[in-house]
């Protein structure tokens, strides 16, 4: 039986698009009957210590060498240069790349330069580098010159889900689904609400990890106190799948203002309950989402942002519109199949791909 082994670093299981992103591949390898190795490597990427790059140099010696390998960028973009070589050694590896590491936020100047050089090294040697965007392949063909021959966009693909129906009469639930951290901007959100805040009715649910840059979310739970929005934001942290799909359920409107997304799988769940979404207007949204399915805005503009939301929250006209908009937007998502049946053709056996 076809093997391919996955290298992903910290817990799998852990309640991210990059994370969902590689179950959902590594669960339609399995369904096509392709062996899965989940190799685990340390949650201290992208900045490994001492101890993680050895536990990566002891799973290279152990794995066959005619065994395509798949590793997540995230990991992968922090490998050194002779690990990178190593895994190259009469194997075929993929290198799977949501964004570039050293675009996240919250990161020094040294930090930024280290990611980028150690990223644009390693990629160098991946036969192929899946990215799960337009806008990312453009990024990696430019700046880490990646040659587009070996760039694959493969977008990710979206669950069937029932419909949101909406909070109580005369109240619009506004939902944010991201791990508390700069990159998703969930303070500048709340700065641009307590502007609005005696403007409507309206409360807003933050749901998502609070452990992963445990600064940020103490400001986050500080600035809804600060802003006085106590009795319209709740800030739920991590939340169990059946937890989550009812605040999607008791939704009106999905809003993320993130500073960058490689795609936003999330923008993409909203929709698949038919939900309007405001959303950055930053090529890896509107490149691969329906443009009237929601309000775009430039990322990191509080104004741009407040009136977005204005327009949401006190014109029930444009509501309507972009719910019926958002209706239409979802019988056009991508699905997990397709990403599976693209990313299998990479590995080349003709009979793991679906329906074959």
């Amino acid at each position: 039986m076809p093997a391919v082994c996955f290298m992903i670093p910290g817990d799998p299981e852990t309640r991210t698009g990059g994370y969902h992103y590689d179950r959902q591949i590594m669960k339609g390898f399995e369904e096509r009957g392709l062996s899965v190795e989940l190799a685990r490597l340390s949650e201290d990427f992208p900045f490994p210590g001492s101890d993680a790059l050895v536990q990566v140099e002891e799973i290279i010696s152990r794995l066959p060498s005619d065994r395509p390998v798949v590793v997540d960028g995230l990991a992968f973009g922090a490998f050194p240069e002779h690990l990178a070589a190593r895994l190259t050694q009469g194997r075929q590896l993929i290198a799977l790349v949501h964004h570039p590491l050293a675009r996240e936020t919250g990161l020094t100047r040294e930090q930024r330069e280290e990611l980028y050089l150690s990223e644009r090294r390693s990629l160098a040697f991946a036969d192929r580098v899946v990215v799960t965007g337009p806008a990312t392949a453009r990024e990696l063909h430019s700046d880490y010159q990646v040659p587009k021959m070996r760039l694959q966009v493969i977008l990710p693909g979206t669950e069937h889900q029932d419909l949101a129906t909406g909070g109580e009469e005369g109240c619009c639930n506004l939902l944010t689904v991201a791990t508390l951290t700069p990159r998703k901007n969930q303070l500048q959100l709340l700065e641009a609400l307590a502007e609005l805040k005696l403007t409507g009715n309206w409360k807003l649910t933050l749901a998502g990890s609070d452990q992963r840059d445990r600064a940020y979310a103490a400001e986050v739970a500080q600035a809804v106190l600060g802003l006085g929005l106590q009795d319209r934001v709740i800030v739920t942290g991590e939340l169990s799948p059946a937890e989550l799909d009812r605040c999607y359920y008791d939704a009106d409107v999905f809003v993320l203002p993130s500073l960058l997304e490689g795609y936003g799988m999330v923008f993409a769940e909203a929709l698949a309950r038919g939900l309007p979404i405001v959303a950055p207007r930053s090529a890896g949204i509107v490149e691969t989402l329906p443009d009237n399915c929601g309000l775009f805005v430039e990322p990191g503009d509080l104004t741009d942002l407040r009136q977005a939301l204005d327009r949401v929250l006190n014109d029930a006209d444009c509501l309507a519109t972009l719910q019926a908009r958002a209706l239409e937007a979802r019988k056009s998502l991508p699905r997990w199949e397709d990403a599976v049946d693209g990313f299998a053709r990479l590995l080349a056996p003709d009979r793991i791909v679906a329906g074959k």
